[in-house]
């Protein structure tokens, strides 16, 4: 298991080595989440493991991963698509005060409220 985490680990740094934050931007903002929750593939991978981890009560797992999502969500709404546009302060400011509260709640949920 603990090579297994490294691998993961050394190939989320490659991968953060090799793209730059606007080439993770413009990344993000190519999804459409219309055309993700449309597509049945997602459903049939999506809905066994929500299940799953329902079901073995991995409520910490569940909280991190809608937390990945939405803070998806929030950077993909707030900040600029490419990187030779400006972004504008409420922008900044609502990325920012939106980051705060999910790592405020994370904190609270996942380490505090055991």
């Amino acid at each position: 298991m603990k090579e297994s985490l490294v691998r993961m680990y050394h190939s989320a740094c490659k991968f953060l080595a090799s793209h730059d934050l606007p080439t993770i931007l413009r990344e993000l903002h190519k999804i459409d989440l219309a055309v993700v929750a449309k597509n049945p593939y997602t459903w049939l991978v999506t809905v066994p493991i929500a299940i799953s981890l329902l079901w073995k009560k991995k409520f910490k797992v569940i909280i991190a991963l809608v937390s990945i999502f939405l803070f998806i969500l929030l950077a993909q709404n707030t900040l600029a698509s490419s990187s030779g546009s400006r972004v504008h302060l409420q922008d900044v400011l609502l990325f920012v005060g939106g980051t705060t509260a999910l790592l405020g709640v994370n904190l609270y949920l996942l380490f505090i409220r055991e």
